[in-house]
């Protein structure tokens, strides 16, 4: 039979072209006669209409039936013709595919959805619908699917502001009943307005919501705005996540709009020794025992601001810390950070922003902290003892193993001759794949002794710098990086020799974005993109919209 599948084909596809042929020859024919009709004579009209006989009017009307007769037909087989044009070429319509695979479409519409949770005051009309709604809205096929893929319904929003909190808490009713029995991601802005200040706002239903969903909860996201401090409204919402009989807590996420700095999260009444201060303490109506407990199954921390003590033993077990400042700076103890280094040697991913207090210079060089699982390093803006802002404060501290490292240094930071130094010595040690820079560029040679295992350098903000601000080796090549496959530069400025020093490094992996390239000398004028093209024509100037996101966005996505 699967022999007979090719002839009956070929078969077909001789006498389309047979039938082909003859309509294209008819239908040639036939445009050509009745195009004549608008050749018009000296008075105006069509010669060939002018004293034609009734006879020919009544073709006319027969004809001009038939067309419109074809005009629906021709729809149907232009229709029939696309669909087995898309079949042959693997295309089908979206509706025509498996059930499994439709939900699991959905579930990458979704991932891709950014939670707006904290715009609702200035949307409050528009943002009852998540994507899982405009979904189920759009035919009867796609609401049987979405309603009934639990996974599309575990994200919920909650909020204390009282001009939408009754809507939130209908719709995560129903989020809930759909998700089934999953784990869910809860979501809570908490405003810092009249409504939280008011100590005699009832928010029964919902503490009581927050309550049922407690121990279900896998992720948390608090998301804190407003200038003040922490209200009653805050701290009970908190504990009754918390207190969940059987915790599911793996990530706890704390982002701020507000400037909470050494703000910490301990029971009321206890005394947390700090030596540099707590703006303001996040105390909660709870021992210190239960907040340990609570904290216990916690593996992912993205904090802001906002943080359990450093010597909790939140920080224990864990594979992704995140501890960054808000406007203003929080701090740790050099010793306080290498204790928590310490605490979690399976670490995966670790972000950090916070001011490093070296307490005394004199004390001999910490060993860095043997950390064999890290992959991905991403410094933001962070301080040294002298207020400087350099990364070399962090590096110094850590000793990956031999996995593939994504190595980020972001924010403006200071060229400095300690940051060379222990870049160079963190290279070292370590395997690192990728590497982010903004604002400057350390010398080359830097990366050269460590080449072997360095794939993609990717440059942000970058701007030009004359002769005599950086030795001739800054951007110098004295050998080659045999893995290198890009170097991705966007929103930067730099002279054409500068450019020329990173294409002799990766001769056909240069991207530019969002870039301008002086030449020459300073003054000369920028490159037209048609001058680029010709003077570097391996390097690809890309406009995409992507590239308006930072190049190292998606480090984060381990394997």
């Amino acid at each position: 039979m699967a022999q007979c599948i090719p002839l009956i084909a070929g078969n077909i596809n001789n006498e389309l072209r047979s039938v082909g042929d003859r309509l294209h020859g008819a239908w040639h024919d036939y445009y050509r006669l009745y195009s004549s009709f608008l050749r018009p004579n000296s008075q105006g009209k069509s010669s060939y209409l002018y004293g034609s006989p009734p006879e020919f009017v009544h073709q006319l009307e027969e004809e001009l039936a038939f067309i419109t007769k074809y005009e629906t037909k021709i729809q149907q087989v232009r229709l029939a013709m696309s669909r087995a044009h898309g079949e042959l070429l693997g295309r089908a319509p979206i509706n025509t595919l498996p059930t499994e695979i439709l939900a699991r479409i959905f579930r990458f519409v979704l991932l891709v959805q950014p939670c707006s949770l904290e715009d609702l005051p200035w949307e409050l009309n528009t943002y009852h619908l998540r994507y899982p709604d405009f979904l189920a809205q759009v035919c009867t096929l796609w609401r049987r699917i979405a309603v009934s893929s639990r996974s599309l319904w575990c994200h919920v929003d909650l909020s204390p502001y009282v001009s939408y909190s009754d809507k939130l808490i209908t719709r995560a009713e129903t989020y809930l009943t759909r998700a089934g029995k999953l784990p869910v991601e809860l979501h809570v802005t908490l405003n810092d307005d009249w409504d939280c200040r008011n100590e005699h706002r009832e928010y029964s239903h919902l503490y009581s919501m927050i309550s049922r969903v407690s121990d279900r909860v896998e992720m948390l996201k608090f998301a804190l705005s407003g200038p003040g401090d922490f209200q009653e409204c805050h701290k009970e919402i908190f504990s009754r996540i918390l207190l969940g009989e059987e915790s599911a807590l793996k990530k706890l996420v704390i982002s701020s709009e507000s400037d909470f700095a050494n703000s910490f999260i301990y029971a009321e009444g206890f005394d947390p020794g700090m030596p540099y201060g707590d703006d303001r303490p996040f105390e909660l109506n709870l021992t210190q025992e239960q907040i340990e407990s609570a904290f216990a199954s916690v593996t992912a921390f993205d904090l802001q601001g906002v943080f359990p003590l450093w010597s909790s033993t939140a920080y224990h077990g864990l594979v992704d810390l995140r501890l960054t400042s808000t406007g203003d700076w929080s701090q740790i103890n050099e010793t306080e950070l290498v204790a928590v280094l310490k605490a979690s040697p399976g670490l995966r991913i670790l972000h950090f922003g916070l001011w490093i207090n070296i307490l005394s210079p004199e004390v001999p060089r910490i060993a860095p902290v043997d950390l064999q699982d890290l992959q991905v390093v991403n410094i933001t803006e962070t301080s040294n003892h002298q207020g400087s802002t350099c990364p070399s404060s962090l590096l110094r501290l850590l000793s990956p193993g031999i996995k593939p490292l994504r190595l980020s240094i972001g924010d403006i930071y200071e060229h400095e001759a300690g940051l060379v130094t222990e870049l160079e010595r963190f290279f070292a040690r370590s395997r690192i794949a990728r590497f982010f820079t903004q604002g400057t560029f350390p010398p080359v040679d830097v990366f050269l002794p460590h080449a072997a295992y360095l794939e993609c350098i990717a440059i942000n903000q970058l701007e030009g710098h004359d002769e005599g601000e950086f030795p001739p080796t800054h951007l110098s090549i004295g050998g080659s990086f045999p893995h290198l496959r890009s170097i991705i530069i966007t929103h930067s400025i730099l002279f054409e020799s500068e450019l020329r020093s990173l294409v002799n490094c990766c001769p056909s992996g240069v991207v530019l974005s969002e870039c301008r390239i002086i030449r020459g000398e300073l003054g000369a004028g920028c490159f037209s993109s048609q001058e680029l093209s010709e003077v570097f024509p391996t390097v690809v100037v890309d406009h995409s919209p992507y590239r308006s996101k930072s190049s190292n966005a998606d480090w984060d996505i381990l394997d």
